[in-house]
């Protein structure tokens, strides 16, 4: 009755993932720090600021591209995962395939919302001016 060393094999690839999720997180949260304090650096190094701008906004903007690109393979792979353990009956597959529509469907529908109405009330303040 010991535990499988498959079971075992996958609770660790589980938990490296968990972790890389978390700190690809941590590390986009630093860059949209950084990027909210992107004039007061510059201005810190404002012998060289043009120079520093462009550097500055290249490394940011391509270091998010990279860390967000990460981050949709990782839930992308987590999905396909998520559809194969359903079409092979894994107990508990529709349950957990339910959470993560309800999940999904809960964080996109604000953020739908509040772009939608960002983008309307920016085009009226335009329309005004």
């Amino acid at each position: 009755m010991g535990v499988s060393p498959d079971s075992s094999r996958e609770k660790k690839k589980r938990f490296v993932e968990m972790v890389v999720a978390i700190i690809v997180i941590f590390l986009l949260w630093i860059m949209a720090r950084l990027e909210a304090r992107l004039f007061e650096i510059a201005e810190f190094l404002s012998q060289y600021k043009d120079f520093v701008n462009t550097l500055s906004y290249f490394a940011l903007i391509n270091i998010n591209v990279i860390l967000i690109l990460f981050l949709s393979f990782l839930l992308f792979r987590n999905v396909v995962r998520l559809v194969i353990e359903r079409k092979r009956g894994v107990i508990g597959s529709k349950l957990k395939t339910k959470l993560v529509v309800a999940l999904v469907f809960f964080a996109l529908v604000p953020t739908v919302i509040v772009y939608t109405s960002t983008q309307y009330i920016t085009k009226r303040f335009v329309g005004w001016f």
